[in-house]
């Protein structure tokens, strides 16, 4: 069966995003949708729609089921796409090791993982595991949907190759959608994973008291202000630059997680004194927080790694998502 140059893996929100920017420059295209995408993938391959945008695909895009993937070619694939969530990265893992030691590959998945008790990026992750090293990361400012309705967005692809980013800027490269390109890929890596954990923390100074016409504005620029500094510290511990905190991947992308997303939105109703669980339960039921996932899981190690007195805000809300109890956020001067 032939094959086409681009494959994109997982059918969620931030692929079809991606995808639609290949629909836009004319490429074919192959989705091969996660164990988790059946659903969406059955709806594509009916109507050739976006399962949650009314947009529409051309006959370029083939839409596969995750057990079909036998019909590949994987040694004709090219250019590879990783659209699931970091849960999917090991089936993602299994899919690259069929192709070919030159695909290339970006990587739209945010998140950590764990290897031989340390925590380590997704890039180096998938390197480990799979032998490959063509990696490039998609970082910085790029809600869905705004580029789904062809929003100006500018993101920024980072990989130790510069040439694979300038490979994948010019296959997805649109009037609307510019990406900067640098070298920093475990700086970039590093900032899209952590700035959910600081979008919470910031979103919980920014719950208001309407009665008493309340706001919180001096104690979240001080968080903002915390926030960075610590984002930089983590980075800087991985081996990340410090350049990349305050730019697109680090200060751009938080900025945006803070005016809107799952994960401020957590932070507010912390910053209402209620715990964790009890959110989940009653105001965000079956809502994934990227940034409270990140937390719990990875949270103490991060502290154990990098020292307690350098994350306090860290610190602070490992203990609130872990103990369950109200967040009491540690100011100090």
């Amino acid at each position: 069966m032939k094959s086409n140059k681009i494959l994109v893996l997982g059918y969620g929100v931030a692929s079809n995003a991606y995808l639609s920017l290949l629909e836009n420059n004319n490429q074919n295209t192959i989705v091969l949708g996660s164990p988790l995408d059946k659903k969406k993938i059955t709806r594509a391959k009916t109507n050739f729609k976006n399962f949650s945008n009314n947009i529409s695909f051309s006959k370029k895009t083939k839409f596969y089921f995750h057990n079909e993937h036998n019909k590949l070619n994987f040694n004709k694939i090219n250019y590879i796409i990783i659209g699931t969530n970091s849960k999917g990265i090991k089936w993602v893992c299994d899919i690259i090791k069929k192709t070919n030691i030159h695909t290339k590959f970006l990587i739209l998945t945010k998140g950590l993982m764990f290897y031989q008790k340390k925590i380590i990026t997704i890039s180096e992750y998938l390197k480990k595991i799979t032998g490959r090293k063509n990696f490039v990361m998609s970082a910085g400012p790029c809600l869905a949907n705004e580029l789904l309705n062809k929003k100006f967005t500018q993101t920024i692809f980072s990989s130790k190759n510069i040439l694979n980013a300038e490979k994948f800027k010019k296959i997805l490269c649109t009037k609307y959608y510019i990406p900067e390109i640098n070298n920093d890929l475990i700086g970039s890596e590093i900032c899209s994973a952590i700035k959910n954990i600081y979008a919470i923390i910031i979103g919980s100074s920014l719950s208001s008291n309407k009665k008493k016409n309340l706001t919180n504005f001096n104690t979240s620029s001080y968080l903002f202000n915390q926030s960075l500094k610590e984002m930089s510290i983590i980075t800087k511990k991985f081996g990340g630059n410090h350049s990349s905190v305050f730019g697109i991947a680090g200060v751009g992308d938080l900025y945006v997680s803070i005016l809107g997303g799952r994960n401020s939105k957590l932070g507010s109703y912390l910053g209402e004194n209620l715990n964790y669980k009890n959110i989940l339960k009653n105001k965000m039921k079956n809502t994934t927080v990227e940034g409270a996932d990140l937390v719990i899981s990875h949270g103490k190690l991060l502290i154990k790694k990098i020292g307690r007195k350098n994350l306090p805000l860290l610190n602070s809300l490992c203990n609130s998502l872990l103990s369950n109890k109200k967040l009491n956020l540690s100011i100090n001067s």
